[in-house]
Protein backbone atom coordinates (compact mmCIF):
# COMPACT_ATOMS: atom_id res chain seq x y z
CA UNK A 1 0.00 0.00 0.00
CA UNK A 2 1.55 3.38 -0.89
CA UNK A 3 0.63 6.93 0.87
CA UNK A 4 0.51 10.12 -1.37
CA UNK A 5 -0.49 13.42 -0.38
CA UNK A 6 -2.58 16.19 -2.24
CA UNK A 7 -3.26 19.55 -1.74
CA UNK A 8 -5.95 21.68 -2.93
CA UNK A 9 -8.92 24.41 -2.50
CA UNK A 10 -11.10 22.13 -1.81
CA UNK A 11 -11.92 18.50 -1.08
CA UNK A 12 -13.74 17.68 -4.22
CA UNK A 13 -10.56 19.31 -6.01
CA UNK A 14 -7.89 16.82 -4.41
CA UNK A 15 -10.40 14.51 -5.02
CA UNK A 16 -10.11 15.14 -8.45
CA UNK A 17 -6.52 15.46 -8.68
CA UNK A 18 -6.20 12.02 -7.41
CA UNK A 19 -9.02 9.92 -10.17
CA UNK A 20 -6.40 11.78 -12.23
CA UNK A 21 -3.72 10.41 -11.25
CA UNK A 22 -3.90 7.46 -9.69
CA UNK A 23 -7.06 6.35 -11.49
CA UNK A 24 -10.83 5.10 -10.17
CA UNK A 25 -9.59 2.50 -7.90
CA UNK A 26 -7.49 4.98 -5.63
CA UNK A 27 -9.18 5.82 -2.01
CA UNK A 28 -8.76 8.37 0.36
CA UNK A 29 -8.12 6.59 3.76
CA UNK A 30 -7.32 9.72 6.03
CA UNK A 31 -8.12 13.21 5.31
CA UNK A 32 -6.91 16.48 6.82
CA UNK A 33 -7.42 19.84 6.63
CA UNK A 34 -4.43 22.16 7.25
CA UNK A 35 -4.00 25.83 6.88
CA UNK A 36 -1.01 27.08 5.20
CA UNK A 37 0.42 30.31 4.32
CA UNK A 38 1.07 33.60 6.77
CA UNK A 39 3.40 34.33 9.39
CA UNK A 40 4.98 31.83 11.63
CA UNK A 41 1.30 30.33 11.45
CA UNK A 42 -0.72 33.88 11.97
CA UNK A 43 -2.19 35.54 9.28
CA UNK A 44 -3.14 32.09 7.44
CA UNK A 45 -6.34 32.14 4.53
Amino acid sequence: MNYFTEQGLTEDECRQKIRMKYGERARVMIQKSVRIGGVFGFFAK
